[in-house]
């Protein structure tokens, strides 16, 4: 997690690599892939270069992983 702010970028880059990290996580641990998902929406939302369409796909993903996780908490 530090690498990804060892460099300056914008917020789109940091964005996109938590997304990244968090599918990677989403099978092994569903609660951190979620926080991660969530923090790459806040970064989308102010990052002024982010498209609709990017948020729209985070979004839609954070809700997947967090039913999911909903689900799994209640077995």
């Amino acid at each position: 997690m530090a690498k990804i702010f060892k460099f300056p970028h914008k917020n789109i880059h940091v964005a996109i690599t938590l997304s990244r990290k968090a599918r990677v996580l989403q099978d092994s641990n569903s609660e951190a892939a979620v926080g991660l998902f969530q923090q790459a929406v806040r970064y989308f939302i102010s990052d002024a270069l982010s498209s609709r369409a990017q948020i729209k796909s985070l979004l839609q993903e954070n809700e997947m992983l967090s039913d999911k996780h909903k689900s799994e908490g209640q077995k």
